[in-house]
């Protein structure tokens, strides 16, 4: 649809007469403002992320504002990717390190199991020679690091009140 009188072409959400600003958005742009969510980044790629957003870097790191709802999520999406990776990596070398530990240990079991007469402690050590084979055969790193920008997605309506200098010792949501 174009303007009579300028004859502009008018986009949905376009103030549909001619004013002093000529056809301005009736949208506002910016819903709500919000405080820029602080990060502190160094040379290798590492971050650091600060108990307040007023907080100076460390020596080594820059200060980085996450002005944007964009910004936030593609921060919270790829700093949870590396956070996961690096749980996997941690799960997998816990499960290699036990595999070799019960590996070393696995003889001693038989060895008990063979010179037992005792049927109860021959069943035990099949119990526990059957359940460490599943766990050694059990996938690792299924789990999730779980990282997210707290004010992504808690708000007063499911946050506890805290209380600290900044607010005079008083709850605050």
């Amino acid at each position: 649809m174009k303007c009579d009188e300028c004859g502009k072409t008018l986009e949905i959400g376009d103030y549909p007469f001619c004013g002093p600003d000529g056809h301005t958005t009736i949208h506002s742009r910016n819903a709500q403002v919000a405080a820029p969510t602080v990060v502190f980044k160094n040379a290798k790629g590492e971050y650091r992320l600060p108990g307040r957003d007023t907080d100076r870097p460390p020596r080594g790191f820059e200060r980085i504002e996450l002005r944007t709802q964009r910004q936030r999520d593609r921060f919270e999406r790829e700093f949870g990717a590396r956070e996961t990776s690096r749980l996997h990596d941690v799960e997998y070398g816990r499960h290699e390190a036990w595999k070799q530990t019960f590996a070393a240990h696995k003889d001693r079991l038989l060895e008990i199991k063979k010179r037992s007469s005792s049927p109860v402690t021959k069943g035990f050590v099949d119990a526990c020679l059957r359940d460490a084979e599943q766990r050694a055969n059990r996938s690792v790193g299924r789990h999730e690091s779980g990282f997210m920008i707290e004010s992504n997605h808690i708000d007063s309506s499911n946050r506890i009140p805290w209380m600290d200098k900044d607010t005079g010792w008083k709850p605050r949501k």
